[in-house]
């Protein structure tokens, strides 16, 4: 599982694969903005969770 997330972020950073597939490094600003979309997709599930118990109450 972690080789299969992390050839495409290896083939990013290696030359070879970056003229190859045709895309280039993200930057650490794009880093921080998908984690900070990650984290709100993350805590939007756990507030959905947290309100189905409720729910089936």
């Amino acid at each position: 599982m972690i080789a299969a997330q992390g050839i495409p972020i290896l083939s990013m950073y290696i030359s070879f694969m970056q003229e190859v597939l045709g895309v280039s490094p993200v930057t650490f600003e794009e880093w921080l903005f998908f984690l900070m979309i990650a984290l709100v997709l993350i805590a939007m599930m756990e507030v959905y969770k947290f309100a189905g118990k409720f729910r089936n109450r």
